[in-house]
């Protein structure tokens, strides 16, 4: 195997090798909901598109760029704990951050508790969480303040609880 004529040297097909490896794990993505899933009146989950595209050398050892797919049925985090939790609306279009679980999450996810999860895969799209609220800069909340703490909606389009 050559580029450009040369020889590849041992140190070069690793580095492809891992470069490989690297492209097929996921850890966190900006996401973007494209559906949210709903039991009556409960989010159950969202189908999320990554906002950021993937980029490679391909043969000819040019970069390209490729969309990632839309991720169907991502669980959304939600704060809690202690019984307590901190719900809010989720709409089409609202962005947030996409974490990809180190193992396959669907047994925990039927089941709960400690599982064997009976699949190895690792950092997969299939196995991701959403964590809504990421903004880009150019979408930055309109207000924010740094002295105390907010509950509501953004700017001026409905009421805010202002805690000190």
């Amino acid at each position: 195997m050559s580029t450009a004529g040369k020889p590849t040297s041992w140190a070069d097909v690793m580095k492809r090798a891992i470069d490989s490896a690297r492209a097929d794990m996921h850890t966190a993505i900006a996401g973007k909901v494209a559906r949210v899933n709903m039991d009556g009146s409960k989010i159950v989950s969202v189908d999320a598109k990554p906002l950021i595209k993937n980029g490679f050398l391909n043969e000819a050892e040019q970069r390209e760029v490729e969309s990632l797919p839309v991720i169907t049925r991502v669980p959304v985090v939600f704060p809690g704990g202690g019984g307590a939790r901190i719900t809010f609306p989720i709409k089409e279009g609202d962005t947030g951050l996409l974490v990809f679980s180190e193992a396959s999450l669907d047994k925990w996810l039927a089941k709960g508790g400690e599982v064997d999860p009976e699949d190895d895969r690792r950092h997969a799209l299939s196995d991701a969480v959403f964590l809504p609220g990421l903004r880009d800069f150019a979408h930055a909340l309109a207000s924010c303040p740094s002295d105390h703490a907010t509950f509501g909606y953004d700017g001026d389009s409905g009421m805010q609880i202002h805690i000190d």
